[in-house]
């Protein structure tokens, strides 16, 4: 649930400003009639069904092909095309959204076995740093963080990763979001 209101709302948007227009599809990977535009592509670019991807947007390919296969659910499948993206593209635009998907894979490992949790605090606290205060998409991996230290009965961590987001909705109370975000911080924080 929370994966999809955080792609709603982090996602799409970053589609929106790509591009001039609305976006089509948040699943349709971005594509290039014809030719790859790039003259330096040395096998980097990828086909993509008739269509050949530019090897300057592969990063986005493996993300919105990751995200497709969570949507089928094909999760081996989604998983490999989030590693792919953290491996190959470091810089990308999209590696904090991979990394909050990896948190959310072990976030829902972690509701069976709490000793699991590490590697879903290892991933969002990758998230946290990739991203400023001032970013949705930061704000929501504080409260992931802060659902963690709860399972955990680790209540004093809890309360900062809350505090974080709260801090978030205190500085941009009128973002869309932030009302969602605000009704996820428990009432002992508050």
């Amino acid at each position: 649930m929370l994966r999809k209101l955080v792609v709603s709302l982090v996602v799409l948007p970053i589609l929106w400003i790509a591009s001039s227009t609305a976006p089509a599809s948040a699943s349709a990977p971005p594509t290039l009639e014809g030719r790859c535009c790039c003259s330096h592509h040395h096998g980097q670019c990828g086909c993509q069904g008739n269509q050949v991807v530019c090897c300057g947007q592969l990063d986005e390919v493996s993300y919105f092909s990751g995200l497709e296969s969570e949507r089928l659910p094909d999760l081996p499948s989604a998983r490999r095309n989030y590693l792919d993206l953290i491996t190959k593209f470091p810089k990308s635009k999209y590696l904090p959204l991979s990394y909050f998907a990896f948190g959310e894979f072990f976030f829902e490992d972690a509701q069976g076995d709490v000793s699991r949790s590490d590697a879903a605090i290892q991933a969002y606290q990758k998230v946290a740093k990739g991203t400023g205060p001032s970013d949705l998409l930061n704000a929501w991996t504080w409260i992931r963080l802060g659902q963690i230290y709860e399972l955990r009965n680790d209540r004093a961590s809890a309360r900062t990763a809350y505090v974080n987001a709260a801090a978030f909705v205190r500085l941009n109370p009128q973002a869309q979001g932030a009302s969602d975000l605000a009704a996820a911080i428990p009432k002992w924080v508050k």
